[in-house]
C-alpha cells in the first residue's frame, strides 16, 4: 500500500543583519495630531483617549490647527506690527485648543512643530469672514502678501510659546505643490515665501525656529522643489531637513532621489506625514489592511528615504489611531510596533531578507541592544531566522489581522513563525 507523502517544510526566511554597515541616526518616531480632542469638541472625549501619550512613545508632533480660525481679518495693514486684539475674533479656537494641548504636551517634553493648512479666513464654516490672504482656483498667496503670511505663522508661534507650548519647527505650507488648501505654482515660488516667512520670524524675534521643506504631498517629483529650496543659502541654513509625505508612491526610486538630494544639501530626511500610497480619502484605521499599509509607509520612509523622523497620520482627531473615545484601532498596534521599538539616538543597520516580501528594519539602540521591526508582507504565515547579531531574542511580539501584541516565542533551532500580513517587533540583548 502506497504510503503517504510529507508536504515539505516551508523554506526558512534568513533576516541577515550587518552590523558593520551603517544608515542615519533615528530621532525616535512622531505623528501628526488634531487639537480639537483636548477640548472635546467633536464628539472626543480627552480623558478617555490620552491614554496614548503613555502607551505608546511618541518623541515628536506635527500640531494639525485650525489655523484658519487664527487671523479672520486682517489684524492691520502692517505685517511688522502685531495688532493682538485682531486674533481669535470670531472663535477664539487657538486658546481653546491649542494652548491647553500644546502645553499638555510640551510638558511631556514632546517637541512640537506647526501644520499650516489653511489660514486667512474660514470661508466653509463662518460666513462673515473673507479669504483675505489667498484668492482664485487654485488658491494662492499674492507675493505681495507674503510679509501678512509671515506674521500670521509668526504671531501663532508667539502665542504659543508666550503660554509655555513652544514651537520648534515651522513650515510655509502643507502641501504646496497642490490646492491641499493654497498652492504655490513653482518651487520658486514656495522659495520667495519661505525667504519671506524667515525675515518675519527674525523679525519678531523668532530666530530659533527652524523650517522643514519642501513638504511636498507625495515623494513624486519632489527634485525641482528640493533644489530651488536648498540652493538659496538663507533657506538652507535655516531648514533642519528635507521633508515630504509619503502618499501615493511606491516608486523606490523617488524615495531615492529624496535621499540623495538631501545628502547633498547635507540636510537629513523628514516623512512629514506618513501614510500609506493609497488615497488619503480613503483612510479606515479600523481596518487591519490600512493599518499594514501605514507601517509599509514607515518602512520605506526609513529604509528607501533614510527618513530621521517619521510623522504618522494622524494620532488623535480624523483619521486617528484611536477612536472618540479610546477604542484601540489596528492603526495603533501598527504604530506601536514603530513608536516604541525606535529610539531616539538609535542606528539603523543594513537588513535584508531572502524573501523580498519581508521587510526588516534593525537598529542599534543607545544602549547597545538592537530592535528588529519585520513586516510579512505575504498573505501566507512564514518563518524566519535572524541572523547577524550577538545576544538572543528576548521579546517578541507580534500583530496581525484580529490579533494584536501577542508574544511569540523562538522554536529550539531560533526562528519564528510569522502570520500572514503581520508586524513583529523583536528585542535582541
Amino acid at each position: 500500500m502506497p504510503r503517504p507523502t510529507p508536504s515539505p517544510q516551508a523554506d526558512v526566511v534568513t533576516v541577515r543583519i550587518n552590523p558593520d554597515v551603517t544608515h542615519q541616526t533615528m530621532d525616535g518616531f512622531g505623528a501628526n495630531c488634531w487639537t480639537f480632542p483636548y477640548a472635546n469638541d467633536l464628539g472626543w472625549e480627552w480623558e478617555k483617549v490620552k491614554f496614548v501619550f503613555d502607551e505608546l512613545d511618541i518623541r515628536y508632533l506635527r500640531l494639525a490647527p485650525w489655523l484658519g480660525w487664527w487671523e479672520t481679518a486682517n489684524d492691520n495693514d502692517d505685517p511688522y506690527t502685531i495688532n493682538w486684539a485682531g486674533f481669535g475674533t470670531v472663535y477664539d479656537i487657538i486658546n481653546q485648543h491649542d494652548v491647553p494641548f500644546g502645553q499638555y504636551v510640551a510638558a511631556r517634553g514632546i517637541e512640537l512643530a506647526v501644520g499650516v493648512w489653511n489660514f486667512g479666513g474660514v470661508l466653509d464654516q463662518c460666513p462673515t469672514c473673507t479669504d483675505w490672504l489667498a484668492g482664485g482656483q487654485p488658491r494662492r498667496i499674492p507675493p505681495e502678501l507674503y510679509p501678512e503670511m509671515g506674521e500670521s505663522i509668526a504671531s501663532y508661534i508667539l502665542h504659543m510659546q508666550k503660554h509655555s507650548a513652544p514651537i520648534r519647527f515651522a513650515e510655509v505650507q502643507n502641501e504646496p505643490d497642490i490646492q491641499a488648501a493654497i498652492q504655490y505654482p513653482s518651487p520658486e515660488a514656495l522659495r520667495d515665501a519661505g525667504r519671506v516667512l524667515i525675515q518675519m520670524l527674525d523679525h519678531y524675534g523668532l530666530s530659533d525656529v527652524l523650517l522643514h521643506a519642501p513638504n511636498l504631498h507625495s515623494p513624486n517629483d519632489n527634485l525641482r522643489w528640493i533644489e530651488a529650496w536648498f540652493a538659496d543659502e538663507t533657506l538652507r541654513n535655516r531648514t533642519a531637513a528635507v521633508s515630504y509625505h509619503t502618499w501615493w508612491s511606491e516608486d523606490r526610486r523617488s524615495y531615492e532621489a529624496i535621499r540623495d538630494a538631501a545628502r547633498r544639501f547635507g540636510k537629513p530626511v523628514w516623512a512629514t506625514e506618513a501614510g500609506y500610497s493609497g488615497s488619503a480619502t480613503d483612510i479606515d484605521p479600523t481596518r487591519w489592511l490600512t493599518a499594514f499599509g501605514f507601517a509599509e509607509a514607515y518602512y520605506r520612509a526609513i529604509a528607501w528615504s533614510d527618513a530621521t523622523r517619521v510623522y504618522h497620520w494622524s494620532l488623535l482627531g480624523f483619521d486617528g489611531a484611536v477612536g472618540k473615545r479610546g477604542e484601540r484601532y489596528p492603526m495603533f498596534y501598527a504604530l506601536k510596533h514603530f513608536a516604541n521599538f525606535i529610539p531616539p539616538g538609535a542606528v539603523r543597520l543594513e537588513a535584508e531578507s531572502n524573501d523580498p516580501r519581508i521587510w526588516a528594519l534593525a537598529f542599534r539602540r543607545p544602549d547597545g541592544a538592537h530592535n528588529l521591526i519585520v513586516l510579512n508582507r505575504n498573505r501566507a504565515a512564514r518563518t524566519i531566522r535572524p541572523d547577524g547579531l550577538a545576544g538572543e531574542i528576548n521579546q517578541a511580539v507580534v500583530s496581525s489581522d484580529g490579533n494584536y501584541e501577542v508574544s511569540i516565542t523562538l522554536s529550539p533551532d531560533g526562528a519564528l513563525a510569522l502570520p500572514p500580513l503581520s508586524i513583529t517587533s523583536l528585542v535582541v540583548e
